[in-house]
């Protein structure tokens, strides 16, 4: 069931992380091998049909189209330029890190020595950031989208970098789901949160750049800001929450690295409650995939040790539900 509501999210925090210099931003995917972003594929949750129904439905509604170009900005291993290509004619992938947009680049059109002009009419590929679309001509996108990559860069200047490249009526379309909840199974969520608060830390002592970013996903992207004079609409959708913001923090240790809301009162906040498409039955093979695909990488010695007591909580059915908290944001640009 669905609920709606428009308000500002209130929690607030006096933390602020430090300035980052350019030595310290480094980012944990930027390394990441062919092999790991098949990991990646391979034990991430499947962007259901119904979540591109619902950035599809909020795009026509605000009078978006789809004959033009999509830019799927952050675009790691080609994922989600892979569905945007069934809707629109033509998907540019870019991404930061070469690697990603080479992995990227072989998962749609094939090896770079057997692309042609025929194969790769529908697909562009470019290393850059989010933060700078200086290289699109300005007002020719029809959609941005981000994936699980919004948190990665400095969402001020990225939201900016997407309003200049959309069209009047394009959609910036971006969404985070965060580390599952295991609510049939206390034991083995505990240890499962354990694992994942290891790892958290890592990220926050990776680098500055790093640890940034746990301040933007701790927020449920609450933090990130659509000033009123460029976008006409906004929406937040927000699966499997219950309403609850501290669903988004990954470290209860880490609980006060969380930027303040800059929810607007004229966005429409909409709340999802037992969001089926965006949970799963996982076993033991499962959470070994999942958190060998978190980059920085845990400790194998570390995995060695906390996997079995993992595999000991799931007991003799093997596995458990897996429960994602998802959120969505959609804004359109003003004419």
């Amino acid at each position: 069931m669905a609920t709606t509501m428009s308000r500002h999210m209130d929690y607030h925090s006096s933390l602020k992380p430090e300035p980052a210099t350019a030595q310290q931003q480094m980012n944990a995917y930027d390394a990441t091998s062919s092999e790991q972003w098949k990991s990646y594929q391979d034990y991430r949750p499947e962007y259901p049909p119904s979540l591109f129904q619902r950035i599809y439905t909020f795009h026509v509604e605000n009078g978006g189209r789809f004959e033009g170009t999509a830019h799927d900005a952050g675009c790691g291993p080609g994922i989600t330029a892979g569905i945007l290509s069934l809707q629109f004619t033509h998907v540019i992938c870019s991404d930061f890190s070469k690697k990603a947009v080479d992995s990227a680049r072989t998962r749609l059109v094939g090896p770079p020595q057997s692309l042609n002009k025929t194969t790769n009419a529908n697909f562009s590929f470019k290393v850059a950031s989010a933060e700078d679309m200086s290289w699109i001509a300005t007002g020719t996108i029809d959609m941005v989208t981000m994936s699980e990559a919004l948190h990665w860069t400095d969402t001020a200047r990225t939201v900016a970098a997407a309003h200049q490249a959309l069209k009047p009526g394009g959609t910036f379309a971006a969404w985070y789901y965060t580390q599952p909840r295991l609510p049939d199974n206390a034991a083995a969520e505990t240890i499962f949160r354990e694992i994942q608060a290891c790892w958290c830390k890592l990220r926050r002592d990776f680098s500055k750049e790093s640890e940034r970013t746990l301040w933007v996903e701790q927020s449920g992207y609450d933090c990130v800001a659509f000033p009123a004079q460029m976008w006409a609409s906004v929406e937040r959708v927000k699966f499997n929450t219950q309403g609850n913001r501290d669903v988004w923090v990954r470290d209860w240790d880490l609980a006060d690295m969380r930027y303040e809301s800059q929810i607007d009162f004229s966005e429409r906040v909409e709340f999802v409650q037992d969001a089926s498409e965006w949970q799963q039955e996982v076993n033991i093979d499962w959470f070994r995939g999942w958190f060998e695909s978190l980059f920085p990488t845990i400790s194998p010695a570390y995995l060695d040790d906390m996997l079995p007591k993992l595999g000991t909580a799931l007991g003799l059915h093997g596995s458990t539900r897996a429960v994602w908290p998802v959120v969505l944001l959609l804004a359109s640009k003003k004419g």
